[in-house]
């Protein structure tokens, strides 16, 4: 891939970024009533709510973009989390959501913790502008836990695994480019 080729990618992660963003700040109001509304219901407390920063935004595009990313859209660029006292009352109040909100996407990290440990329920709901936002759902220990000093490791590790996708992309590349280029002279050399 050329420098121009990454030019033009940056200046499309760019217009994606404010489009995402954009949308996003659009859907806010909706987003904050129906977790208040939710919280109420099922004795849930917001705790978290808002958009994602856009240099976030921006290396989540750079790794969908790279074919580093298994998904093919970013869905949590608006977001919020509700906390609760237990595990079964997350799950209660996913059965609330659901009532009122569609969920395209439902990750439980519960019943599968990232490598870190992570837990919590996410869901992936679609907005009535045809975006999406994420909803957390967590434990109050948990949630307490993800506000500790030493999960700043978190944030820093998925970036570091971000740009090291795109060097891996990167590097693919060029050695296709590369086997290209020993593969024609194998065959010149009459060997292939």
């Amino acid at each position: 891939m050329t420098k121009d080729n990454h030019e033009a990618i940056d200046a499309t992660i760019e217009r994606e970024c404010r489009w995402l963003y954009k949308e996003a700040k659009g859907q806010k109001e909706f987003l904050s009533k129906k977790l208040k509304n939710i919280g109420e219901i099922s004795g849930g407390r917001v705790v978290n709510y808002g958009l994602k920063n856009k240099r976030n935004i921006k290396w989540k595009l750079k790794a969908l973009h790279y074919g580093c990313y298994k998904s093919s859209y970013i869905g949590d660029v608006l977001r919020g989390a509700l906390i609760y006292k237990t595990v079964k009352d997350c799950y209660k109040a996913k059965k609330v959501i659901a009532k009122r909100l569609k969920i395209t996407k439902f990750d439980d990290y519960f019943k599968e913790p990232k490598a870190s440990g992570y837990r919590a329920l996410h869901l992936l709901i679609f907005l009535p502008n045809k975006s999406f936002a994420e909803i957390q759902l967590h434990t109050e220990g948990l949630y307490n836990a993800v506000k500790l000093p030493t999960t700043g490791n978190y944030r820093t590790r998925m970036r570091l695994k971000a740009k090291a996708n795109i060097l891996l992309h990167r590097m693919a590349e060029m050695e296709k480019k590369e086997r290209v280029l020993f593969d024609k002279q194998w065959k010149l050399e009459g060997r292939g």
